[in-house]
C-alpha cells in the first residue's frame, strides 16, 4: 500500500476529555482523515482531461448537550492532465496543478425533536500552476470562500436500517485567480 492509498483510507478520532456527568463541561476531541479522489472527462469531442486529488483534514471540536462546535484545517493537492484537438489547428496538451490550504469553522445544534441544524464556513488560499506542453509554465494565486447550512432529521428505521433525511444550501464558492475573480467556468488565466 502506497502513501496515496494510505491517505485515502485513513481516519482517526481522539477524545481529549471524558464524559464525567458534568452537563456544563464540553467534551473535546481531535480528529483527522484523508480523502483521495480521481476524475476524468470528455467535455466535447477531441477533448479530455483526467487527474487526481488528495486532501488531508485535521480538526478539533467540543460537544456539550445539543451542540457541537469545531475548527478544521485542510490541505489539498491536485494534478490534472489535459489534451484537446478541436481541428483547424486548435490543439494542445498540458498539466494543471493546484495546492489549497483552508480553514473551516463548523457547528451543529440538535433540537429536542431530533432535527439537526448544521453549518460550515471556509476560507483558503494556495496556488495554481499551468504547465502547457508547448509553452512556459504559468503560476497564479488561488483563493476560496464558502458557506453551507443544512438540516438533518432522523427517520423511522426500516428493517433495522437507520435512515435520515438531509437538506443543504450552499453559497456559491468564489475562487480567485491572482488578483481577479475566476470566470464562471472556473478557468484561471494569467
Amino acid at each position: 500500500m502506497g502513501p496515496d492509498e494510505l491517505l485515502g483510507s485513513s481516519a482517526f478520532a481522539l477524545a481529549l476529555s471524558e464524559a464525567d456527568g458534568a452537563p456544563q463541561r464540553p467534551l473535546w476531541a481531535v480528529w483527522g482523515r484523508g480523502d483521495l479522489g480521481a476524475f476524468e472527462g470528455r467535455p466535447e469531442p477531441g477533448a479530455r482531461h483526467e487527474g487526481e486529488l488528495r486532501t488531508a483534514w485535521l480538526g478539533v471540536d467540543a460537544r456539550s448537550g445539543p451542540w457541537v462546535a469545531g475548527l478544521a484545517v485542510s490541505r489539498g493537492e491536485s494534478e490534472a492532465e489535459y489534451r484537446f484537438d478541436l481541428g483547424g489547428g486548435v490543439a494542445g496538451s498540458g498539466r494543471l496543478e493546484t495546492v489549497l490550504t483552508a480553514v473551516h469553522p463548523y457547528g451543529r445544534w440538535t433540537f429536542a425533536n431530533g432535527l439537526e441544524l448544521r453549518g460550515v464556513l471556509g476560507a483558503g488560499s494556495g496556488e495554481a500552476r499551468h504547465l502547457p506542453a508547448d509553452g512556459e509554465a504559468e503560476t497564479s494565486g488561488l483563493d476560496m470562500r464558502m458557506a453551507s447550512l443544512g438540516l438533518r432529521r432522523p427517520l423511522r428505521p426500516l428493517g433495522g436500517t437507520a435512515l435520515a433525511a438531509r437538506r443543504w444550501r450552499r453559497a456559491p464558492r468564489r475562487a480567485r485567480c491572482g488578483w481577479r475573480p475566476a470566470p464562471a467556468r472556473g478557468r484561471c488565466r494569467t
